[in-house]
């Protein structure tokens, strides 16, 4: 229950802030305000309809996991979402501007302006895939769940890679041949999308073995620092080896290291998944050996005679309230103890102990004997002798 409430609260910060975003944009629009609008001055800004998506998709995911399930809205926000990537795409070559969908909203600021103020394509092409992981969120199928994950890491890739050609001045990461760039802002605001998205459903593939509480689950989550540092690292050494021209082809490059990531990440995940199958196997092997030892526990404690479990070494394992009861030891004092100090005298030690060793597997004995009770009392009691097969208890 704790997960799960930690898991709804982060998916509505997130909403929150991603609506927030797109609040900001479209005020940036309304004032002109350049802050809001690109968050760094000089830069693509974002386009207004990308935010009014951005409101949408907040909306999405703050009412996937609110107490009231608004199934109708999701679906229509998903659909939407989807068909607005799509149309864009489709239109966004063609040679009459005004059948796009970028003259929706300030059409007349946006045609005083050039065309890096318009929606970018790979902006239209992450708004498709976003809406499909919208909409095959709750689907109970492990293909379609893979299909959708697999949407979610390659969104966030692309994301990830923007910003940190951003910060980099690697254009070739953002930006295709003559097309609209994707601004640095969207890219900000994708990132923290799909890691919403990619919280919606825990109980598939990646996604479950990266919240499992295993040790793989636990090997997933370690691994992210590292995976997030390591684009950094290695596009700084790309621009070292560019300026020695060490490297032939920046798309060639992008591409290896794209690839080279996912790759990475698919291997730990695999190999976390294994090791959360075995990992559950052996958990679910021990508590079912808790439960039969805990229901033979307190079957043993029923009995209304004195009863107790030794090894061959006639050292006590287990023994019952009855038994601490007729000795006048408590439990934690007998256990442990070799059952032969209770005996007296000494010459009925031996005899005993050759009975009790005696290998008459299922076959059980009758022999009394004299004790002595923690007091010094002396009775007499009769031992009701039964060896155990397979448990090499007797």
């Amino acid at each position: 229950m704790n997960i799960y409430i930690t898991r709804k609260q982060y998916l509505f910060i997130i909403g929150y802030f991603v609506i927030l975003c797109g609040i900001s944009v479209l005020l940036g629009w309304q004032f002109d305000v350049d802050a809001l609008k690109s968050l760094i001055p000089d830069l693509s800004p974002v386009h207004p309809v990308v935010a009014v998506i951005f409101i949408l998709s907040g909306i999405w995911l703050i009412l996937f996991h609110s107490s009231l399930k608004h199934i109708y809205i999701i679906q229509y926000i998903a659909i939407f979402i989807t068909l607005i990537g799509l149309i864009h795409f489709i239109t966004y070559y063609f040679p009459c501007k005004e059948f796009r969908i970028d003259n929706l909203l300030y059409a007349q600021k946006l045609n005083l302006q050039s065309d890096k103020f318009l929606i970018s394509p790979i902006t239209s092409i992450i708004f498709c895939m976003c809406g499909v992981v919208f909409f095959t969120t709750e689907i109970k199928n492990i293909y379609v769940q893979g299909f959708r994950q697999l949407l979610i890491l390659i969104g966030f890739s692309i994301s990830y890679i923007t910003l940190i050609g951003y910060m980099y001045e690697i254009k070739s990461t953002y930006k295709f041949n003559d097309t609209t760039p994707l601004s640095i802002f969207s890219a900000i605001v994708f990132i923290f999308l799909y890691i919403g998205l990619f919280l919606t459903n825990t109980k598939y593939l990646i996604v479950k073995a990266f919240l499992s509480n295993l040790r793989g689950g636990h090997l997933l989550r370690t691994t992210i620092p590292f995976l997030l540092l390591l684009p950094f690292a290695i596009y700084y050494l790309w621009l070292l080896g560019e300026k020695k021209s060490l490297f032939p082809n920046s798309y060639g490059v992008g591409l290896y290291f794209a690839i080279f990531v996912f790759c990475i990440y698919l291997f730990i995940t695999l190999y976390a998944s294994m090791e959360n199958k075995k990992n559950l196997v052996k958990i679910l092997s021990d508590i079912q050996l808790a439960d039969s030892e805990k229901k033979y526990k307190l079957l043993f404690n029923s009995f209304q005679e004195g009863a107790a479990t030794i090894n061959w070494d006639c050292t006590i394992i287990l023994c019952n309230p009855s038994f601490c009861a007729i000795t006048g030891y408590a439990e934690n004092e007998l256990t442990g103890k070799n059952i032969i100090f209770l005996l007296v005298p000494e010459s009925e030690k031996k005899s005993f102990l050759a009975i009790l060793r005696a290998d008459e597997t299922i076959k059980q004995n009758d022999l009394k004997a004299e004790i002595i009770k923690k007091n010094g009392e002396k009775i007499w009691v009769t031992f009701r002798v039964k060896t155990l097969q397979n448990q090499k208890q007797i």
